[in-house]
């Protein structure tokens, strides 16, 4: 038997692009099961795009693995010349990522977007 109630979609993009400018705003849980969603939002990124921006307000949660997917799309974004943007992480997610090395520690409250440096010239022989 159902009760016609529907399951909470767990995790959603929405992907807005303007000017050069792609914007993927997550909403929900990113973890192992909704994974699929963002590496498919990622993959329909022009690569010819200037800028791409991860809005993150409203991401409540995030795995290791997900980060990694943030770092190596950082990676192959920047040997494209495209800057890789957080935008609005929440206090937690911005404290998970300073603690896994994707972002430098931060000394007080974030107040702007966080622009991603392009990786190091170590990376260009990376298969991407």
């Amino acid at each position: 038997m159902t009760t016609g109630r529907a399951v909470p979609e767990l995790f959603a993009v929405d992907v807005r692009s303007v000017e050069g400018e792609t914007v993927l705003k997550l909403h929900g849980e990113l973890d192992i099961s909704t994974q699929q969603l963002f590496v498919n939002a990622l993959a329909g990124i022009d690569e010819s795009v200037a800028r791409i921006v991860l809005d993150l307000s409203d991401l409540t949660f995030i795995d290791c693995a997900n980060i990694g997917l943030i770092h190596q799309s950082r990676i192959v974004a920047g040997l494209r010349g495209t800057f890789f943007e957080l935008r609005s992480p929440n206090p937690q997610l911005l404290r998970i990522m300073e603690l896994t090395g994707l972002l430098p520690s931060a000394n007080g409250e974030q107040l702007g977007p966080i622009v991603l440096p392009l990786p190091s010239h170590a990376y260009e022989h990376a298969a991407v």
